[in-house]
């Protein structure tokens, strides 16, 4: 795994428990709110690079770091997803 990927896991996960924190937290509304936009934000551009280089390591036939890609893929739009779901922003 490259310091890249480590670097974008490691964002993922802390953003996952900033939301996971904001419940128990009981957070106000508004707070909600604005998480659930920064993950919107951070979330949707980092999937889109991710799944353009996991197409192109599957085109090359990389299929490890093909694999690391889809594992990172997965996490960021598990996180993603649950922040939207939990804030409801729109």
């Amino acid at each position: 795994m490259t310091l890249l990927q480590a670097a974008v896991l490691a964002a993922v996960l802390v953003e996952l428990g900033l939301f996971c924190a904001a419940r128990k937290l009981a957070l106000d509304h508004w707070m909600y709110r604005a998480m659930g936009v920064a993950a919107l934000l951070v979330g949707a551009p980092v999937f889109g690079w991710l799944a353009f280089r996991a197409w192109q390591f599957a085109w090359h036939s990389a299929w490890r770091a093909t694999a690391e890609h889809l594992l990172l893929l997965y996490v960021l739009g598990t996180s993603t997803w649950l922040g939207w779901r939990e804030s409801k922003p729109f």
